[in-house]
């Protein structure tokens, strides 16, 4: 059997550089095979920015999913400190009403407080001002 031509390289990790032979492998894996050492550098590489369907202006579904998966459930309101035992009735709130994927730019709030931001009885310069009154 005659030796592949690639044989005898090696290349180096995107996620992690360790230098790693170049091994040739049928399949969907393939692709990756040639630029990561394993499946944890390959999932690491390939979360948040560095994936193909990363987008910069995501939309609303998106941006509440990305803040779930960064910060967590909500358990407890930030405002008025009540604690839910069901996280759905604790919602991210976005403060400044961008949706911008910037974690500082979310509040925890339960139905009560968000509702009351979202209709303006609570203006975002009180939001912020509670938010950081709080011990």
């Amino acid at each position: 059997m005659k030796p592949h031509k690639n044989q005898n390289k090696s290349i180096l990790c995107k996620q992690c550089w360790k230098v790693i032979p170049y091994e040739r492998s049928p399949g969907l894996w393939h692709y990756y095979k040639k630029q990561y050492c394993d499946y944890k550098c390959t999932y690491a590489y390939l979360n948040g920015q560095n994936h193909h369907r990363w987008v910069k202006v995501p939309n609303y579904a998106a941006v509440h999913m990305w803040i779930r998966q960064v910060r967590g459930k909500p358990m407890v309101c930030e405002l008025c400190k009540t604690q839910k035992n069901n996280a759905y009735q604790i919602h991210w709130a976005n403060i400044s009403r961008e949706y911008l994927r910037d974690e500082k730019d979310w509040a925890r709030l339960c139905i009560r407080c968000h509702r009351k931001y979202d209709f303006g009885t609570i203006t975002t310069e009180e939001l912020l001002v509670r938010l950081s009154n709080k011990t």
